[in-house]
């Protein structure tokens, strides 16, 4: 599923015609104020052409949601193998938010795939998906592993998994919430998206062995 389709360069350029309608109205209207007849014609096709692709918004979503993971891959920069798992651990998270910053569209599609799938994503392939995502694409436990290896870094090693997970998905829900609503939080605290990256040092300091 996904992107191993064998497909017609006509079905193909439907397809992502149908893609690109789907990404701008998300990010316009959000999933929920969106409808397939919205999708429909700005991508220009039938409404019996667009179910002949996706029988429902879910599975647009969901595609998405998909090419923004992979997407998102190129946040981990490649590691210098001589540095310890500390500097490792910073210059992977310093990527991350750079990619974030650089990326809004990607982060604020989030907000709405995470808005709208709130309980369950009742896509089996999806699910799949996100397994072997994030069991092979787990660089940032990689470095804090080996921060423990090599005494760069100071934390229970029975709870590194989790550690791991705390920080990265502390930095993408500051950068939700920044990007999603810069204009307001720069009025108000003059913080904008740039700012996010104070989270890198604010997050690792603790684990500084």
């Amino acid at each position: 599923m996904f992107n191993n389709r064998q497909e017609s360069r006509t079905k193909r350029r439907n397809r992502e015609r149908i893609i690109e309608a789907a990404r701008k109205l998300f990010l316009e209207k959000g999933i929920y104020g969106t409808t397939m007849i919205d999708i429909a014609t700005e991508a220009g096709v039938e409404r019996r052409t667009l179910y002949n692709y996706y029988e429902n918004m879910e599975l647009l979503a969901v595609e998405l949601q998909v090419e923004y993971m992979l997407a998102l891959k190129d946040a981990w920069v490649e590691v210098e193998k001589s540095q310890t798992g500390f500097e490792q651990a910073r210059a992977l998270l310093t990527s991350y938010c750079d990619y974030c910053i650089a990326n809004p569209d990607l982060v604020n599609y989030t907000v709405q795939f995470d808005h709208y799938f709130r309980k369950s994503y009742e896509n089996e392939d999806y699910e799949r998906f996100m397994k072997d995502y994030i069991s092979g694409s787990n660089v940032f436990l990689s470095a804090l592993k080996k921060g423990l290896a090599d005494g760069s870094i100071f934390a229970d090693p029975h709870s590194i998994d989790k550690i791991s997970v705390t920080i990265v998905q502390s930095v993408m829900g500051l950068a939700q919430r920044i990007i999603f609503r810069e204009p307001i939080y720069k009025m108000e605290y003059g913080y904008g998206k740039e700012d996010i990256k104070y989270m890198v040092d604010i997050l690792l300091f603790g684990l500084k062995g």
